[in-house]
């Protein structure tokens, strides 16, 4: 259990175990941040920020992740702005996700 709901206590133990897993599987790193009512609980960065050369093969010295490692997101800030766009539509009534998209815009024809 993560958070104990009869006494509002952060555990992160689980968390870190599970991505600790993922990391000796394979998985180069991650970053994490957990707040809770505008506190931080839990910030903690896990594995590499270099881990693989550009044919996937492990280096000899991976670099590890730290708390000022930069990340290149690329396009993804397309992904993430179009997805919270379309949930705040859909959070002020605006839009069902479970329609078709040519309630919205009747000349689509699909790909």
């Amino acid at each position: 259990m993560i958070m104990n709901a009869q006494h509002d206590v952060f555990n992160g133990d689980l968390i870190d175990k599970f991505i600790e897993e993922e990391i000796q599987q394979g998985f180069p790193g991650a970053a994490l941040i957990i707040t809770q009512h505008g506190k931080i609980l839990k910030q903690t960065v896990y594995g590499y920020k270099l881990k693989y050369n550009e044919n996937g093969t492990v280096i000899q010295q991976p670099q590890l992740l730290t708390l000022d490692t930069m990340f290149d997101l690329a396009s993804l800030t397309k992904m993430y702005a179009t997805n919270y766009a379309l949930m705040l539509l859909v959070h002020q009534g605006k839009l069902n996700i479970n329609d078709s998209i040519t309630k919205y815009i009747p000349e689509y024809i699909g790909c």
